[in-house]
């Protein structure tokens, strides 16, 4: 692709039907992107199973970018949060990230939701990057508790926050 051209997407809501192929998404780039800044336990356990069961949580709604008609990358909100926002490698660079942020807090706004909050792991300095030049900004570090095979684990989160 030429970067002179600007590249098209489509941003809709995610189909029912569309379910695997975004945890499939979900699992890949959290695994490459997450895993390497996680406790290996955790990450070992963290299965296509686990994010499809995320993907398929009725409480959270999920958007997704769509390129020639294959999934390049999704977020998944509620009012009020954030929850994930993940785009696939080939993708990156190319404001489908921005796009898809974007859209989450317009209707956020639209719907009449005030702030909006995520969670971003410590030491994920790309993803804080990113927020930040999208007008997030980090309010405070908190800990949280995750599970592994082994037991329970302590991973620390930037807590950040846009309007």
């Amino acid at each position: 692709m030429r970067k002179d051209k600007p590249m098209t997407f489509e941003i809709r809501p995610m189909r029912l039907q569309e379910s695997g192929a975004v945890a499939q998404l979900f699992h890949d780039v959290w695994h490459e992107t997450q895993a390497k800044l996680q406790d290996p336990r955790k990450a070992a356990i963290r299965g296509y199973g686990f994010f499809k069961g995320r993907i398929d949580m009725p409480e959270v709604r999920t958007l997704v970018a769509l390129k020639e008609g294959q999934i390049i990358g999704f977020a998944r909100w509620s009012p009020g949060h954030l929850h994930s926002l993940f785009v696939d490698q080939g993708q990156r660079g190319r404001r489908v990230g921005e796009k898809l942020c974007e859209v989450v807090v317009a209707t956020n706004h639209d719907e009449g939701g005030g702030q909006l909050q995520l969670e971003c792991v410590e030491g994920n300095r790309a993803a804080r990057r990113f927020y930040e030049r999208q007008g997030w900004r980090v309010s405070e570090t908190i800990d949280s508790i995750d599970e592994t095979s082994e037991g329970q684990i302590v991973v620390r989160h930037w807590v950040m926050l846009r309007r």
